[in-house]
């Protein structure tokens, strides 16, 4: 991988890890966060998805808003609103987000949108790579009707054809993302990472230019194992903070726990609406 510098406003370089809800963001970002090379914090920013989205949607409905001049149109236009202000706050939280890391960390955040903001990342000169994970969709439909269950479900009340959209959706947004960042972006396959754990993390190793030991990537594998995860739950030093109070948000990590999960009705939509690309990523059977 092409070596990144840290900006000139000492921004460090980063590493964001995105993918669509229940794909395993969350369990690669604890398994990549036990290396000494890598430091990370626990809960998501959501500073594209929200924040900026939010900023940005604000400047735009302004004559909505106001039904005059008034608003930070007045003086801003686009180009000098996204320099001027997203740009430096941007940069000022992930500079904030870095506190902490020692010199010559690489800085990973986890959000799962992060991979639908690459393009943007890159317009606001970050010194970023970006990792994306993807799972069969037959597992994240399973797994998202699961979270609808849970008092920290309530982001995942959609139907059916909505997660099938969803999921395409941070497949194609994965598919550009690569296009315009070329050997700074990877996508890996959640089924690899539960069936081959260490060979996988050493690829992902090797691809950022970071040397980790093969006994290092072991133990990170056994102590965030999902199986160890699930026992020990919120006492888990690894896993306390990040689910913060969210009981079962860790499930049971398997490859193919949809079989018993989804009825025929359920399977023919998800290849309806999800076929071409399930194809592509070698989940047609």
């Amino acid at each position: 991988m092409t070596e990144m510098g840290g900006l000139s406003n000492g921004l460090a370089p980063m590493l964001m890890i995105g993918g669509c809800p229940r794909s395993g963001t969350t369990w690669l970002q604890l398994l990549l966060a036990e290396s000494l090379f890598i430091y990370s914090r626990p809960n998501e920013t959501h500073l594209f998805d929200v924040y900026l989205e939010r900023l940005r949607s604000l400047f735009s409905s302004e004559k909505a808003l106001f039904h005059s001049n008034d608003g930070l149109s007045s003086f801003f236009d686009q180009k000098s609103f996204e320099a001027d202000l997203l740009r430096p706050f941007v940069h000022s939280v992930l500079r904030r987000y870095a506190i902490g890391a020692k010199k010559g960390q690489l800085i990973l955040e986890k959000t799962p949108s992060n991979i639908c903001y690459v393009e943007q990342m890159k317009e606001l000169d970050l010194s970023f790579v970006s990792l994306e994970i993807v799972r069969d969709p037959r597992a994240v439909v399973s797994s998202w009707r699961a979270a609808q269950k849970e008092p920290w479900g309530k982001w995942a009340q959609k139907n059916i054809f909505d997660i099938c959209a969803t999921w395409c959706r941070y497949v194609i947004k994965g598919d550009h993302a690569k296009y315009l960042r070329k050997e700074r972006h990877k996508r890996i396959k959640y089924e690899l990472l539960v069936t081959k754990p260490t060979e996988t993390l050493l690829d992902i190793y090797g691809w950022l230019g970071i040397e980790e030991s093969k006994a290092s990537i072991n133990a990170a594998v056994e102590k965030c194992s999902i199986g160890r995860l699930k026992s020990e739950g919120a006492e888990s030093d690894v896993l306390s903070s990040v689910i913060s109070g969210r009981s079962n948000f860790i499930r049971k990590g398997e490859v193919d726990s949809w079989r018993g999960d989804l009825s025929s009705s359920d399977l023919s939509i998800i290849h309806k609406y999800c076929g071409s690309l399930m194809d592509r990523l070698g989940y047609s059977e």
